[in-house]
């Protein structure tokens, strides 16, 4: 049936990973950089110290040049905001620098690779030859990678089944912050853009939509599928080869925009994850108000508060430097997607206003609710501090009071001892007297031992004595701390 076909029927994939998180060491990020060059072919592999391998010539003399992409030489190049990452890291004259009309961002190019891809390779789908390429990109502190599949004769009028086939080919990649999915072809005139595209999703996703929303790009029919379940499926129905032709410029662009896109709503998914553990540690807190208004509380208790407060507060910071993320990328969207339909409609007709929506949802809602979120948990924050002012004179309390209890103790202890001593002295005179009207008159003993165990018996009963109506005394005579 004609509605479900399309010439030069093409599957991308847009997805992003990020580089480097707020505070996170070499490791991590020697970790992300793996995680996102694993997405690549095998025969591409880059390690966190920058040795790559490749099992074929082909790809021997790309990677040999221009792949030495660990996480050390990314950062060397880091400065610029757009980083293709599959060019040469290294020397660039001045003649071989780019500067994107768009945005201000660097392509550093060789004679090597100069399309900055590197080729996807699958087997052919009943007789026809596919054809695709890997577009790997650093945008600031975020990866990004573009994959595209496709039939190699573009001319190919084929089913929009393929799809599935597709996916398959390009397989189940890695992305921490989001993936896009896009797909585009062109149509015979006669042809409902409509039924192709609701086609097209149910193969790709395997349901159909429920939520579509419409728009015009470069005089293509497109349809917008975001759903909470699956990733963004674009569809872009164009009118001939000439216009999708044209799209394809438009590649970097759309990396840009949907990685602010993924940023924001990974951004947000932080915040809400960062407030429901304010709200946990927030009720750690109250219990612990509560536990030292009824005076039930213990050290071990007041010690696990303590780091309780304190990640509140790393917390509640965490949420800010999330609000002005958030802040930033709808900005940067907006702008992206200001300069996108300011090109594409100088060149046919274009209406991006379901893109635009996106900016509303972001500001109304996620945006909003950080900042009420920040606003809510900053309110609490001086409860913390007072709790912890508190805690910490509780735990000066506790240590006094046990230093008392050691003071107690030795001077008891020193009485006693000094009794001992007085009585053992006093009892020495009369130890042979004691010791023939006592029991141990009775112990087939020395004259002499008997007297010294008589004289040490006496000492030590009156310096237990002492030493305990000592501390008896202490204790109720010394004031509290």
């Amino acid at each position: 049936m004609t509605s479900s076909f399309l010439s030069d029927l093409s599957l991308d994939l847009f997805l992003f990973h990020l580089k480097e998180g707020l505070g996170e060491g070499k490791e991590k990020i020697d970790e992300n950089c793996a995680t996102f060059w694993s997405n690549l072919p095998s025969e591409v592999a880059v390690s966190a110290d920058g040795e790559s391998q490749a099992s074929s010539t082909e790809y021997l003399k790309l990677l040999s040049t221009i792949i030495k992409a660990s996480a050390n030489e990314e950062s060397k190049a880091g400065s610029t905001e757009y980083l293709k990452l599959l060019t040469a890291i290294a020397q660039a004259s001045a003649d071989e620098e780019l500067q994107d009309s768009s945005t201000e961002y660097l392509k550093l190019l060789t004679a090597t690779s100069k399309d900055n891809t590197v080729p996807l390779v699958a087997d052919p789908l009943e007789g026809k030859p596919l054809s695709g390429y890997y577009y790997p990109v650093l945008i600031n502190d975020t990866y990004g990678l573009l994959i595209d599949c496709c039939f190699a004769d573009a001319t190919l009028n084929v089913p929009v089944s393929y799809l599935q086939d597709f996916k398959k080919a390009i397989g189940d990649k890695q992305g921490d912050l989001g993936k896009v999915w896009m797909i585009s072809g062109y149509r015979d005139r006669a042809a409902s853009p409509e039924k192709i595209a609701q086609s097209a999703y149910n193969k790709l996703v395997g349901k159909d939509w429920q939520r579509v929303q419409i728009g015009k790009f470069l005089g293509a029919e497109v349809f917008a599928v975001f759903s909470v379940a699956e990733p963004p499926v674009l569809i872009f129905i164009y009118p001939d080869r000439d216009r999708m032709n044209q799209a394809t410029k438009f590649y970097d662009a759309w990396l840009r925009l949907f990685c602010y896109y993924s940023k924001i709503n990974w951004s947000y998914r932080e915040a809400r994850q960062c407030s429901r553990g304010l709200q946990s540690s927030l009720g750690g807190i109250n219990q612990t108000i509560q536990a030292i208004n009824r005076s039930d509380f213990d050290a071990i208790a007041l010690k696990k508060n303590i780091k309780k407060s304190a990640d509140y507060i790393v917390q509640l910071s965490q949420l800010e430097i999330i609000r002005q993320a958030i802040e930033t990328n709808i900005i940067n969207y907006r702008h992206c997607l200001e300069r996108i339909q300011s090109r594409a409609e100088k060149i046919d007709a274009t209406d991006l206003k379901f893109l635009q929506e996106f900016t509303t949802t972001a500001t109304e809602k996620y945006q909003a609710q950080i900042i009420r979120d920040c606003e809510s948990f900053q309110s609490g924050l001086a409860v913390v501090r007072s709790l912890r002012e508190t805690i910490a004179a509780l735990a000066s309390l506790e240590q006094a009071e046990r230093d008392r209890h050691l003071e107690n103790l030795i001077a008891s202890v020193g009485i006693g001892v000094g009794t001992a001593s007085a009585a053992a002295s006093s009892a020495a005179n009369f130890a042979e007297e004691i010791a023939t009207t006592s029991p141990l008159n009775q112990v087939p003993l020395p004259q002499p031992w008997r007297n010294f165990s008589t004289a040490f018996s006496i000492s030590l009963v009156v310096g237990f004595l002492c030493s305990a109506i000592a501390w008896r005394i202490l204790a109720c005579w010394r004031p509290k701390k």
